[in-house]
């Protein structure tokens, strides 16, 4: 018998998991939104540095940001959010660092609640 330890917490199973489990997913449904729409999406100056410096991203990322204080402001559509989160996932999955690895997975949560809240796949839909 195969004993396989599954971490569900780590940020790639957490959202494959809510992906297939709807009853763990929020219950109300996303707004539909046009494909390739840029949302506004507000990180601290830690968390870009964790994407541009931790992952592979390209380190060229939020350079373009408006930045307000200790924030900035990244305009991503939903497709560039799943691929920002691929990285985190990639990366909070490897690191040894257990303090990057909550930070990551924070990340990824906070990034996550974009693709809950919105869904730029109706045309799809008709």
């Amino acid at each position: 018998m195969n004993n396989f330890n599954i971490n569900f917490n780590l940020p790639y199973y957490k959202s494959a998991y809510r992906q297939y489990n709807p009853n763990v997913s929020q219950t109300m449904k996303r707004k539909k939104i046009p494909y390739g729409t840029k949302l506004p999406v507000t990180l601290t100056l830690r968390e870009r540095d964790i994407i541009r410096d931790e992952t592979f991203c390209d380190p060229d990322f939020a350079r373009l940001a408006v930045v307000d204080g200790k924030r900035i402001e990244v305009e991503l559509s939903l497709d560039d959010i799943e691929e920002i989160q691929g990285y985190i996932a990639a990366e909070a999955n490897h690191t040894k660092n257990k303090k990057l690895q909550k930070e990551l997975d924070r990340l990824f949560d906070k990034l996550q609640a974009f693709l809950d809240t919105y869904d730029d796949q109706h045309e799809l839909d008709s």
